[in-house]
Parts: structure tokens; C-alpha cells; sequence
């Protein structure tokens, strides 16, 4: 997909030159211009689009990719499990399970689970859910309770919930009951055309005896401890009536690095955990920058250089008068070289979304991939690096001579 992406950028380095002559050759005959680069333009379209499908495949890919990352950070084995191909294939997973006796009566329900990780790490889970009978219908009803709220009391709201958002950060243990995940639901309270301004986020159910399995991602290489494990439905203590299972210990650990988190998690100047955090986060960036340095190589400007009238070496009048697009086109290439890699550590230290967004999981793989794209293409490329590198060294070469 890399060569498909650099070969297509070749063929807009030669589709600008065509450009450029026809420009030159009809500047008096504006129809004709039109008729003609609307003809070069057909030819190449099919030829573009092929390029932008491989884009379109590597995004879906990489989609995917951190989606898979995701539900090992968020659910643990469990997540795994349900992929595994045989049971033979199948980790045993950290879970808390109890059986309802009765429905759950319909309305506002609460549930509370406090698990104990084996590294002493604790987690107060607390879920607040509603059971309805049409919950498209309840929907259009909260939309109007939501609306009547006070500024305090949405503030309060707010708080209340970042403060449990960070908490649960804190503990490095994750969560996941699939009937109460799927209830979640992001309420629209303004928008603005097709906008979202104002939201908020209720969890509502329909099934009055949902399934209350809740897996358990411990900390790395940690399980749970069962005797610590507590629940309390609606205020009622069920603990004694608990099914709890001990699994098996998921390492999320690698070079000092808890592929879970990111360094904006912890204190950024305590540089004795966040060092390796921010080293995979620049190297992350570092391989992006030489990659972007590469599809550069492979798209070679040549119709931005300025040409010389061969008798009186002037440039031309037309060259001075008109703007170059190729040449606006390359020197914006230059500015996104720069800023996309810039973007990539800012992204991969946490501080556009956190760990939730991109762990550095997602850091790890999208850094390996640069890496391989690298070596490809310095491969692929060697010849056309290898000259570049000869220029550059005779015109140091050069440099010195003169200056001796």
C-alpha cells in the first residue's frame, strides 16, 4: 500500500508538468485550456483514485487494529475469548457474576462493585441505570429533564463524573458488563445544524434481568482477589451470593512502559516512570517524520523548479506573473512533514483524549509499523536515496573546496 501511495504521487509530480505545458501552450485560448485539461484529467482520475483506495484500506486497518488494543485494555482475556477460535485457545478470565433472584423494578437502579487487585489497587465501580419499557420514548423524555437543569446542578454532574473517570484511571483496573454497556446512550440536548453542542450521557436498559457478569482487567500482571470483592444492588448487600473467578495474568508491560496508559496519567516531570513513556512517544513521532521524509523522495517536485530561458538565462515572464501550483503544493507538503509528526507525540503523550483515545498500545504498533515502512522503502528507494546522498556530499565537498 506504501509503493501504491508513492507511485501515485509520482504520477501528480508528472500530471503537474502536463499541467504546466498545457497552460503554457493554450495561454491565449482559454476554451481550449479547459477542453484540454478536463481530457488530462479523465485520463489520470481512475489512476488517483486507486492511490486514495489504499489510504482508505490502511485507515480501516488501523481502525481495526486499535479497536483490538482497546478491548484487550478495557475487558482483558475476556475480549480475547470471544475471538478465540477454539476453546483450547481460551484464557481464563478475571470475573464477578451474580444471578438476580427477582427482576430489577423498573425505573432508576443502582449498582456498586468494589474489586481488590492483588497489587492492593482498589476499584469502586459504580453503575446508574435506568429500566424502561421503551427506552426510544424515555429518550425524548430525559431530553427535556436534562434541559431543565441548573447550571450547578450540571456542573455537579460533570464533576461527579470525571472524579469516578479518574478514580477508575487511578486503579489501572477496567470494568466491562456487556448488558450495561450496551445501554449507554449520548443524549442530544442542542445542536446546531448537524451539530452536537450540548450532551449528555445516561445508561438505559429494556431487559429487567440483564446479565450481571462484569470481567475484570486487573493490573498488569495482577488477578483479583476474591475474598476482597463486594456488591451492593439497589443498596443491598449480594456479596455472599457472588460468583468471583480468578484469571489469568495479562502482561501489559513492555520496556517499562504499561501499553494500558499514557504519560499525561502520571506527573510529566517525574520523568523516573514517565522517561520511557515519552521516549516511545518521541521515537513514535521520529519514525513518522522519516516516513513523510520518504514519500517526499518518492514525489520529487520538478515542476516547481524555475526554468531559464537558454539564450539570455532569465527566468521567464509568464514563470514570474503566474503561481506554480506544484510548487504551492510542495512547499505545503513541507509544513504538514513537520506538523504531523509534532501532532503524533502531542497524541501519543495523551493530551488529545488520554489513554481512552490512543494507550500507548496503539503507540507501540503505529511506531513498529513507521519503523517497517521505513526499512521498505529505504530498500525500495535505495538507488534515488543513494543519489541524493552523492549530491548532498559533493556539494559539502564543494562548499569546503571554496572555502580553502
Amino acid at each position: 500500500m506504501t509503493n501504491s501511495q508513492i507511485k501515485n504521487a509520482e504520477k501528480n509530480k508528472d500530471l503537474q508538468v502536463k499541467f504546466k505545458e498545457l497552460k503554457k501552450k493554450y495561454k491565449h485560448n482559454q476554451e481550449k485550456l479547459t477542453q484540454e485539461m478536463a481530457k488530462l484529467q479523465a485520463e489520470v482520475l481512475p489512476g488517483q483514485l486507486g492511490g486514495c483506495l489504499s489510504i482508505i484500506i490502511f485507515i480501516v486497518l488501523f481502525i481495526q487494529i486499535r479497536g483490538v488494543i482497546l478491548d484487550l485494555v478495557n475487558r482483558g482475556f475476556h475480549a480475547y475469548n470471544e475471538v478465540a477460535y477454539t476453546q483450547n485457545l481460551e484464557k481464563k478470565e478475571d470475573f464477578v457474576k451474580y444471578n438476580l433472584v427477582e427482576p430489577l423494578p423498573y425505573g432508576k437502579n443502582t449498582i456498586q462493585l468494589n474489586v481488590t487487585a492483588s497489587n492492593g489497587k482498589i476499584i469502586n465501580k459504580f453503575y446508574e441505570f435506568e429500566v424502561v419499557e421503551n427506552k426510544a420514548a424515555r429518550i425524548e423524555e430525559l431530553k427535556t429533564e436534562l434541559n431543565n437543569r441548573t447550571e450547578e446542578q450540571k456542573s455537579e454532574s460533570v464533576k461527579l463524573a470525571e472524579e469516578r473517570a479518574k478514580a477508575e484511571r487511578d486503579s489501572d483496573i477496567a470494568i466491562y458488563n456487556k448488558d450495561l454497556e450496551a445501554g449507554i446512550t449520548n443524549v442530544t440536548l442542542g445542536q446546531f445544524l448537524i451539530f452536537t453542542t450540548d450532551s449528555a450521557r445516561v445508561d438505559i436498559i429494556e431487559n429487567n434481568m440483564p446479565d450481571l457478569t462484569f470481567y475484570i482487567r486487573p493490573p498488569s500482571n495482577e488477578t483479583i482477589v476474591t475474598d476482597n470483592t463486594t456488591m451492593f444492588v439497589n443498596g443491598n448487600d449480594v456479596t455472599s451470593a457472588l460468583e468471583v473467578q480468578q484469571g489469568d495474568r495479562l502482561n501489559l508491560e513492555f520496556a517499562g512502559v504499561n501499553l494500558s496508559k499514557v504519560a499525561s496519567d502520571f506527573d510529566i516531570f517525574n520523568l523516573a516512570i514517565t522517561a520511557p513513556y515519552i521516549l516511545l512517544s518521541v521515537g513514535s513521532g521520529v519514525a513518522q517524520y522519516f516516513v513523510s521524509k520518504l514519500y517526499a523522495a518518492g514525489n520529487t517536485q520538478t515542476a516547481s523548479t524555475p526554468k531559464k530561458d537558454d539564450k539570455k538565462g532569465k527566468k521567464k515572464k509568464e514563470d514570474e506573473d503566474e503561481p506554480d501550483f506544484a510548487e504551492i503544493m510542495a512547499e505545503s507538503s513541507k509544513q504538514m512533514n513537520l506538523i504531523f509528526p509534532i501532532f503524533t507525540v502531542f497524541i501519543s503523550l495523551g493530551y488529545f483524549g488520554g489513554a481512552s483515545f490512543i494507550p500507548m498500545g496503539v503507540t507501540l504498533f503505529w511506531t513498529a509499523q513507521n519503523t517497517f515502512v521505513i526499512i521498505q522503502q529505504v530498500y525500495v528507494q535505495r538507488e534515488n536515496i543513494k543519489e541524493k546522498l552523492s549530491e548532498r556530499i559533493n556539494k559539502v565537498r564543494l562548499y569546503w573546496n571554496k572555502a580553502d
